[in-house]
């Protein structure tokens, strides 16, 4: 679980202004040292490659190495491994993160190509924005060479769903594409839903594969709060995220066997809390830039293998982690700084 941007004092919003806030339940902690393979300051696609594949890359790259060589990633591993595979996000499916998960590019920008890897990628379910990505301009879209990849989608026998009210009622237990807006998702702010009503229907539909299954979920408007400095668009971010945490955390308690493991790619403005009530409403917010920073991220852990996650460690050292506990053979080759 990725909370985009999502520094320490972020989280501090929720466990200031909430007394229930997940992030209680969460004993296990770290912090990751998030910079790139060629900046001190990392963006999302090089962020999101570290955790994502155990490997820096240089920024704006997805899941490549800085040669331009593909990455395994968590989630290509995992299919290989049999296991059920998912994402859910709040921007478009081909933002950085999402797309660090699953696709391969020399650049995020490269957003058609990334969309055409999403539909031939094989994970079982799929939640976000970004239908302008699959659409041509005859049918709405903005992709310019004319397919039409919801076609694409269908006929690889997933169930394809553009609005919440469709996707709650949903009766199939198949495969599943939701991209309900052209772009990123409405801010939480303005849905009739919930990240926890999508994580819960992700969780439904992958937690059925008796091998089990990896999921990222990202709070990705939390980044785009930061970079606005918007404080209320900010905490309703952190606040939406927290419902995702929770439907996780009520799965995993169910279950037994799962892990939940909650970070950023990175901190975005430079956030401090800087007033507000004693009872934690009304939290004052500043902000020293309009971007990211070089600021450590924290790393919540809490299931089986949550001892690995407590320390202080580079991001990339993340996915070698998690690569470890669904795979303990899986051999890195190289040593990074």
């Amino acid at each position: 679980m990725i909370g985009d941007g999502m520094g320490v004092n972020y989280f501090g919003t929720s466990l200031l202004n909430n007394p229930g806030s997940p992030f209680y339940y969460f004993k296990t902690i770290g912090f990751s040292i998030t910079k790139s393979a060629d900046h001190l300051i990392t963006e999302s696609a090089a962020g999101a490659t570290a955790i994502a594949t155990g490997y820096r890359t240089n920024n704006k790259q997805v899941s490549d190495s800085p040669n331009g060589k593909s990455l395994e990633t968590i989630l290509e591993l995992a299919q290989k491994l049999k296991l059920a595979t998912g994402i859910v996000v709040t921007s478009e499916i081909v933002d950085a993160t999402p797309s660090a998960f699953i696709t391969h590019s020399k650049s995020r920008y490269e957003k058609e190509d990334i969309a055409e890897q999403f539909t031939k990628s094989k994970l079982d379910v799929v939640i976000g924005g970004g239908l302008d990505f699959l659409l041509p301009g005859s049918s709405g879209g903005k992709r310019k060479d004319n397919k039409n990849l919801i076609d694409a989608v269908k006929s690889n026998h997933y169930d394809f769903y553009k609005n919440f009210d469709e996707l709650k009622n949903k009766k199939s237990e198949e495969k599943l594409y939701a991209i309900l807006s052209k772009d990123g998702l409405p801010k939480a702010s303005e849905r009739n839903y919930t990240l926890g009503d999508l994580t819960k229907i992700a969780i439904d539909n992958l937690s059925k594969d008796p091998d089990g299954f990896v999921l990222m979920v990202e709070g990705s408007q939390v980044d785009w709060a930061g970079h606005d400095n918007d404080a209320d668009y900010l905490l309703n971010e952190v606040k939406d995220f927290t419902t995702a945490v929770r439907a996780a955390l009520d799965f995993a308690d169910a279950d037994g066997n799962t892990l939940i493991i909650i970070t950023a790619d990175h901190e975005t403005g430079g956030m401090a809390i800087t007033g507000g009530n004693l009872d934690g409403s009304n939290l004052e917010l500043n902000f020293v830039s309009k971007d990211h920073t070089a600021g450590v991220v924290a790393v919540l852990a809490k299931g089986p293998g949550e001892e690995n996650f407590s320390g202080i460690y580079n991001n990339y050292e993340i996915g070698r982690k998690l690569f470890h506990l669904i795979d303990p053979e899986y051999k890195f080759f190289d040593i990074q700084k």
